[in-house]
């Protein structure tokens, strides 16, 4: 359903190639590829039904490579092969191995008379192709689940699994949590974790994309969601493999009312939280040409404008506001450690705004 809006929906799967008709359960939603636009896998009961072969589905979206909304399945297509599993129910999107690429899993079961479906996990591959590694990462159960969902339990900085079970072997057994062991590998993987959050009724911005750019434009982005998996909801944060690099050029949050905050060269392996009022870029006409100098600066900063400043707002790379000044055009930020800061000017009336980053010697 194409949301138009203005509180109406269109009904478009046919003309997108979405409209499969199989026993859809499960469903995640993730950018496998890193091409800059959401791929939908949605789990199902792999069997021949009526003449048809049905299996899960994976949605590769062509939006990125045509400018035009439109999806390709390609879940059993050689070598994603992603499609038959058995009789599938909660799946989710998520980095094992902390590489950028998201990986894939799924929880399967039914009764025996089914056959011991197991639960899989398969290892991305460079968003080329998939490889089951369920029995070397021991995520083979043959339990009855339904809901599975990632998320860093112990903020070691690698993803664990918590799979809810309907009926075991062993009796009734209502979860399993499988703590991710990568972290304590040698040479581990670096990650960052952002938390977008909203001021109002919308706190954990559910509906917000977070982007990151790093390693001579390598992008990744994650969608903040209410729900997900089957009957499951995972944490309002997004996180981020980075393979070996340290350090992120840039963070871009897309919120849910169409505005944009972006946040520069921050440090990996850490939980940062950006709120929708810090840093917020707003390309307002009133602001022709705002410089600051000198820069980089050691003692007093200067802010050269045609607009009449409000406010100077000063933030670090976490997006904590650490100084504020009312209609000045130089501030004193010798108080400041050695690093990078961002500026933000307000206008007088507080319609617009603008940020700057300079650099503190």
């Amino acid at each position: 359903m194409l949301n138009n809006g203005d509180n109406t929906f269109q009904e478009i799967a046919a003309t997108i190639s979405a409209n499969n008709a199989f026993n859809e359960m499960g469903m995640t939603i993730g950018d496998y590829d890193n091409d800059g636009d959401f791929d939908v896998y949605s789990t199902n009961i792999s069997r021949i039904e009526d003449g048809i072969s049905k299996h899960n589905i994976l949605l590769k979206n062509n939006w990125t490579e045509t400018n035009a909304l439109g999806f390709s399945e390609i879940a059993t297509d050689s070598p994603i092969n992603v499609g038959n599993s058995g009789w599938d129910w909660g799946t989710t999107f998520f980095d094992a191995n902390n590489d950028g690429f998201v990986d894939l899993a799924t929880t399967n079961g039914w009764n025996q008379s089914w056959g011991l479906d197991q639960s899989k996990l398969w290892l991305n591959v460079d968003g080329a192709l998939f490889n089951d590694i369920s029995a070397s990462a021991n995520f083979n159960d043959t339990e009855y689940a339904a809901s599975l969902c990632a998320f860093d339990m112990d903020r070691d900085g690698d993803l664990d699994l918590l799979q809810t079970i309907k009926i075991s072997g062993n009796g009734m057994l209502p979860v399993r949590l499988l703590e991710n062991n990568y972290s304590s590998t040698p040479n581990a993987n670096n990650y960052l974790v952002v938390k977008p959050r909203m001021n109002g009724t919308n706190h954990f911005s559910i509906g917000a994309v977070v982007k990151i750019t790093y390693d001579n434009g390598k992008t990744g982005m994650r969608l903040i969601t209410g729900g997900t998996s089957f009957y499951g909801q995972e944490p309002a944060e997004a996180f981020f493999g980075l393979a070996d690099n340290s350090v992120v050029y840039e963070i871009r949050i897309e919120w849910p009312d169409n505005t944009v905050t972006l946040v520069q060269d921050v440090m990996a392996n850490q939980v940062i939280t950006i709120t929708n009022d810090n840093v917020l870029t707003n390309n307002d006409s009133e602001f022709e040409k705002v410089t600051v100098y000198p820069n980089p600066v050691k003692h007093n900063l200067k802010i050269n404008t045609n607009i009449e400043i409000g406010e100077l707002q000063v933030f670090n790379l976490l997006g904590q506001k650490i100084l504020e000044y009312s209609n000045v055009r130089e501030i004193n930020v010798s108080q400041l450690n050695q690093g990078i800061y961002y500026l933000k000017i307000l206008n007088t009336f507080g319609s617009g705004s603008q940020t700057i980053r300079f650099i503190k010697k």
